[in-house]
């Protein structure tokens, strides 16, 4: 496999925020488990194992539960979860086995209600491929602001068991994840515009964007789209940013 050295570079700077002590060159490695996605990156292993470990993980199993977004590009599990809560829901989903919780949240003049459905009777449910799938969810999320009420479901996949709270936890996390880093990246440096495909083009310009993310000022004076074009125009203000 042809290595990628700029790459390596920025993974080795991203693993010592995470830690002054471990201090590696990180590469791709490849998973035998599937042919169709054999590749992830070490650093995203390493982050999953001390993340368990700081929670109280004692293994591996520890680590192993997913809960995923479900999206119309896999039309027929999301038809048949979207079927199954149509029906269950005409039935006031007697004899199923179901947990909810809802959140509900003000701030600037909006209320937001977020509904949360983890169904653990999954039987109905063709697996194939999905392992340790042990539950199926529903989020709908109803938001009203200036008179308007828009509302929005999202299904997902999942290996946990139980509680619906705590898959509400897990989902609120993605969102953050999504808010925070995928945003940025796609509002402020336009990222799903980006047309470098040439050789390791793309992954050198990805890890340049998420250096500048997590190297960012944290002052509040500039806008990120305005700290962006100082960084280009002082080179005392870029040097500041990659080694403080």
């Amino acid at each position: 496999m042809l290595r990628n050295p700029i790459l390596e570079v920025f993974n080795i700077m991203a693993i010592k925020k995470l830690s002054p002590r471990l201090v590696c060159s990180l590469s791709v490695i490849s998973d035998p488990r599937k042919e169709k996605n054999q590749k992830h990156l070490l650093i995203d292993i390493l982050v999953i194992a001390l993340c368990t470990c700081l929670a109280g993980g004692e293994g591996w199993t520890d680590c192993e539960d997913y809960v995923l977004a479900l999206k119309k590009n896999q039309p027929s599990l999301y038809e048949q979860v979207d079927d199954f809560f149509s029906t269950a829901e005409e039935f006031n989903f007697e004899d199923i086995e179901y947990e909810d919780y809802e959140t509900v949240e003000k701030d600037h003049g909006r209320i937001e209600i977020r509904k949360y459905t983890l169904v653990t009777d999954v039987q109905w449910l063709e697996k194939k491929g999905w392992t340790g799938l042990k539950s199926v969810g529903r989020v709908i999320r109803e938001r009203r602001a200036n008179g308007k009420v828009s509302r929005e479901t999202v299904y997902h996949i999942s290996s946990l068991s139980g509680k619906a709270k705590t898959y509400a936890n897990a989902v609120r996390k993605h969102w953050g994840v999504e808010n925070k880093l995928h945003w940025r990246l796609d509002v402020i440096f336009n990222e799903d515009q980006c047309r470098i495909r040439a050789e390791f083009s793309a992954q050198n310009y990805s890890a340049l964007r998420r250096v500048a993310i997590f190297n960012r000022d944290k002052s509040k004076d500039l806008s990120m789209r305005r700290k962006r074009l100082k960084a280009a125009w002082s080179n005392n203000y870029i040097q500041t940013l990659i080694f403080s």
